[in-house]
Formats: C-alpha cells, structure tokens, sequence
C-alpha cells in the first residue's frame, strides 16, 4: 500500500529530503510528464488509516510546501493510500487529461485561503436559527410558518455576513484568476473562501 501526497508537472528532479509518514522516504511514480508523490505504507499497518495527529498533518504540509517551488503542485487530502503503485498509475493514466488541465492552471500560482468568523451579536441570530422550529408546531399552519421565518432567518443573516464582507472579497476577487467561497450558518456563523493568486 502506498501514501499519495501530491501529483505534479515536471518529474524526474530531486525528491525533497523529507521523511514522510512513519518516516519513510518519498518516492515519485511518473506517468508521461505527470507525477504522484508517496511513501510507502510499513508493512503490517496495511489496514491502519494514518493517525490525524497533529506530527502526521505537519508532514503531509511540509512535503506539499517543499514539492512547491520546483513544481506545479495538486495536493492530495490528507489520508489518500492505494493498494498498490499500479493502481495509482491507473489513476493518472485514466485521468491524465483533467490533472494536466490543472496543474497547468495553478502553475505559478499561490492559493490563499481566507476564513472569517462573526461576533457575538451575529453568533446570537445563528443560535435563534439553530433553535427555531424545533419545538412542536400545533397545526400544519404553524409548522409552515416555523418554516418560513426560519428561511427568512436565515436569508437575513446571509445577507449580513455579504453585508459585512462585501469590500474586502471584492478587492481580493480582483487579484484572483480564480475563487470559491461559502458561508455556512451552523454551528456558528462564518465564511471559507480560496482564491488563486499569480
């Protein structure tokens, strides 16, 4: 089994001297001029998903940033093992195309990740939408209604995180070549968005 950090451009260079996961040494499998970073998995814990210890978090970082200035880089999810490196060749060679595709957007590019959170008094309104309508409706009639002010409430405070992060989104929207983004409401209100910066 084997532990996948990472698929770049440009194989073939020095693999960064750093000891992967259970400490074993990287490794590159190359599929025409793409490649996947691994180590591979000791034997015996074949069956043993990597500990999401705060050691095992930082090494999968620290390859992905060392991998960096050389290469175009498409980091995997922390967790990513296949059974065997023919396997994972099978992967490139099937999805060959799309990984191109995106190495060659992101080269030369930085991504920047932004995560806001609201105060107290926003937190608050998320708390009265968290228990709106959980109590027993009398009639259908008032179980719709729970429902509609639910979904006013929550629109409302949609429109307030915009609101409140209206001007530096759209300054950063203006130096990405691309974004994403997301508000989530529960458990307490905030923003998650990712921008690629040249």
């Amino acid at each position: 089994m084997i532990y996948v950090y990472a698929i770049i451009d440009q194989p073939g260079s020095v693999l960064p001297a750093l000891p992967g996961l259970d400490n074993a040494l990287l490794a590159e499998v190359v599929y025409q001029d793409i490649a996947g970073i691994y180590t591979q998995v000791p034997a015996g814990k074949e069956t043993i998903p990597p500990a999401t210890s705060e050691e095992n978090l930082w090494k999968h970082e620290a390859i992905l940033e060392a991998l960096m200035p050389a290469h175009a880089v498409l980091p995997l999810r922390f967790g990513a093992t296949f059974a065997s490196v023919p396997l994972f060749v099978s992967l490139l060679q099937d999805r060959y195309a799309s990984f191109y595709a995106n190495l060659c957007r992101v080269r030369g590019c930085v991504e920047l990740s932004l995560r806001m959170n609201w105060p107290k008094e926003i937190s608050s309104a998320a708390v009265k939408l968290q228990t709106s309508g959980q109590a027993a409706p009398i009639s259908g009639k008032d179980y719709i209604q729970s429902l509609l002010k639910a979904r006013q409430q929550e629109q409302d405070l949609r429109t307030q995180i915009e609101i409140h992060t209206g001007e530096i989104l759209s300054s950063l929207d203006r130096l990405s070549s691309e974004h994403t983004r997301e508000i989530s409401l529960t458990p307490h209100p905030g923003l998650k968005a990712a921008y690629l910066i040249d």
